[in-house]
């Protein structure tokens, strides 16, 4: 069973926490804390264990986080922020330790800033090397996700609007998964099981390797067949 580790960054407030950015009311440690709980809801889904370096507005020191995870053993760590920077920036990033990448990294930050984009309709930005304690004094692979800018107004609302929580949080969900291959504890419970007994019955798809990666050649020939069974459909509606 894969081991997976959150952490919400920041915490608390000043002066004894630290709510990372801000924009106006919008703590950073809000938002962090709000991504990662639902994710680790939508995670219990899979074969996965997982746990968190925070679950309320607590804030732990850099390397009590790194220490809980290695404690732990975790399989792969994660933290959860919210970037800052111009009103005008916008998009999701990750950031992997400056000089060192561990098994996997680059691959995984990528596949998850993607799924974060497509999720949110906002730029995916280039991955980002930094020095950072808790990706440093890990001893698993680690990946940083900066979900979107606090401090673009739309970016923002994003961060703090539950459906577009939830829509992040299944993004990365489905990523891990597909990248650990995690299983479904109960696969009736598969949220596209009804998208995808639509999809056979209309001669789309034959409903095989339906949590593999898709290649862009099976988009093209599933368009087509899209485009002729609504062809068939006009024509046999019209005789």
């Amino acid at each position: 069973m894969t081991k997976i580790f959150l952490d919400p960054g920041h915490g608390g407030c000043w002066p004894h926490g630290d709510p990372g950015a801000v924009n106006g009311s919008y703590y950073e440690s809000s938002c962090n804390l709000q991504i990662a709980l639902r994710l680790r809801d939508a995670l219990t889904a899979y074969d996965a264990e997982v746990m968190l370096s925070r679950s309320d507005d607590s804030c732990p020191s850099l390397s009590a986080r790194a220490a809980m995870a290695n404690e732990w053993a975790a399989d792969y760590y994660f933290s959860i922020h919210a970037n800052a920077g111009s009103p005008w920036a916008s998009g999701t990033l990750a950031v992997l330790q400056l000089g060192r990448t561990k098994n996997g990294e680059l691959l995984l930050a990528d596949m998850l800033t993607e799924a974060i984009s497509d999720a949110l309709e906002i730029p995916q930005r280039p991955i980002s090397y930094q020095d950072v304690a808790v990706l440093r004094e890990t001893t698993m692979p680690a990946v940083l996700l900066e979900v979107a800018f606090i401090s673009n107004s739309e970016d923002c609302s994003l961060l703090f609007d539950a459906m577009s929580q939830i829509r992040v949080a299944d993004a990365i969900s489905r990523t891990l998964a597909l990248y650990f291959g995690m299983a479904l504890k109960n696969p009736a419970l598969d949220p596209f099981a009804e998208d995808g007994e639509w999809a056979i019955k209309r001669g789309i798809s034959d409903g095989t390797r339906a949590d593999d990666v898709i290649l862009r050649k099976e988009v093209w020939a599933m368009l087509r067949r899209l485009e002729e069974n609504r062809s068939i459909h006009y024509r046999n509606t019209n005789l």
